[in-house]
Order: structure tokens, then C-alpha cells, then sequence
């Protein structure tokens, strides 16, 4: 899977992280609705790392559930170091 792009208000977030752990991917899913913007790094299908603003790990994700439930995804298939 290079990229996977569309809407949480389609697909929750939680459903989306799902099928990229359970695929296994790679990668980083950018998430964005006006000037938020987050992002989960996933390394062979495990959640590495989390940001949303200044905020990072769990912080980062509840604000994505609570904030962006209706944003903007695109997941890019790519090496994550962090």
C-alpha cells in the first residue's frame, strides 16, 4: 500500500489505525482539518510515535479522536526511523 487517502468522516480513526497495524504497514498517516495537523508513525504495523500540534504519544492521539474526527487523511507507505 503506497498511499491511502480519504476522510475520517467515512472511516474512523480508530478503524483506519487498525487496518494499517493489522496490514502490518509502514509509514506515516498525516491527518489534517484547517490548521491541525497530526500524525502517527507506524513501524511494521506497530504505532511508533504520535503528533498533533505540540502535543506528542497518548496526548497526541486523544486529540486526534476528540479533535479531527472529521479531517482529512493521507497514509504514505515509507521507512519511519523514529
Amino acid at each position: 500500500m503506497d498511499q491511502l487517502q480519504g476522510s475520517l468522516r467515512f472511516i474512523s480513526l480508530s478503524t483506519l489505525t487498525q487496518l494499517l497495524v493489522r496490514t502490518g504497514s509502514t509509514g506515516r498517516l498525516h491527518i489534517a482539518r484547517g490548521m491541525w495537523l497530526g500524525e502517527i508513525a507506524l513501524r511494521d504495523g506497530q504505532l511508533v510515535a504520535a503528533r498533533l500540534g505540540s502535543e506528542n504519544g497518548r496526548a497526541a492521539l486523544e486529540g486526534m479522536v476528540l479533535a479531527l474526527d472529521d479531517a482529512e487523511f493521507v497514509f504514505l507507505e515509507q521507512p519511519v526511523e523514529c
